[in-house]
């Protein structure tokens, strides 16, 4: 459950560089009318992240469960938010 939540807290941290070549990936493969909005790029991006984490985790036998799946995406998704509410209750 350890290697879940570490490696979809990869894939989720890995979700805004992916979004560059996603974007390019869909204007050259779909029609403009056709184009998801900015949010819906961020979705796709982050279920194409969670699907390859839990690929790994296939190939590597490891138990997944969709919890920490999706908390650990989540967490590395949303890493700099969470670590700027830390430090700002800590003050």
């Amino acid at each position: 459950m350890i290697l879940t939540l570490l490696v979809a807290a990869a894939a989720g941290y890995a979700v805004e560089p992916l979004l560059p070549r996603l974007t390019e990936f869909l204007w050259r493969n779909l029609p403009e009318e056709r184009l998801p909005d900015e949010a819906g790029r961020r979705v796709l991006g982050f279920a194409l992240a969670l699907a390859a984490a839990s690929a790994l985790l296939w190939v590597l036998r490891a138990d997944q469960h969709p919890l920490p799946l999706i908390a650990g995406g989540l967490v590395g998704y949303f890493h700099e938010e969470l670590r700027a509410a830390i430090a700002a209750r800590r003050n």
